[in-house]
């Protein structure tokens, strides 16, 4: 009878040792898997960063449009989408007039990931990758609205002179 105690607790105790074992075993692995899922998200995430160029510098340089020739900007509301040469990277701009007297120019290119902006309606222009809303209204021309771009888009200075409108790049 003692024998068979003393085999029973052998038993218990290889039991324990093993289940100890198994134990730490899952605990690392479960460790290890949140360590590699979290390292994953992170690298997820800074994938959605800020699309930036180091391109999109103000270079000072100026391109006019002719206001009569372009008689979808002759409507407060009114735009249109064009690229300038070089100017912005290459990348189209949305022109719109503003006010009666005033006119904005605001780069495409939403800061979140680098999709093209939609074109302005009911006062914003939507990003179609991930729907952050940008300002198309004169007091909040291309400022971010919502969603998860960082910022608002770039815009650029304008100013009319008669039937020429000047933007600064």
């Amino acid at each position: 009878m003692l024998q068979n105690q003393s085999k029973n607790t052998e038993n218990s105790l290889s039991k324990v040792g093993l289940d100890s074992g198994r134990r730490d075993f899952l605990k690392t692995a479960a460790t290890s898997a949140v360590a590699l899922c979290s390292l994953q998200f992170a690298a997820m995430l800074s994938s959605c960063g800020d699309s930036t160029s180091a391109n999109d510098v103000s270079t000072g340089v100026t391109e006019t449009l002719d206001l009569t020739a372009n008689t979808a900007l002759n409507t407060v509301g009114g735009f249109i989408r064009r690229t300038f040469g070089n100017n912005n990277s290459g990348r189209e701009v949305i022109v719109m007039r503003l006010s009666e007297t005033s006119f904005g120019a605001m780069d495409v290119l939403c800061p979140h990931q680098g999709c093209n902006v939609g074109n302005p309606s009911e006062g914003k222009a939507v990003c179609p990758c991930h729907d952050s809303n940008f300002g198309t209204s004169a007091s909040n021309f291309g400022t971010r609205l919502s969603g998860p771009a960082p910022r608002g888009l770039r815009t650029f200075a304008t100013s009319v002179q008669g039937n020429t409108l000047t933007i600064t790049f």
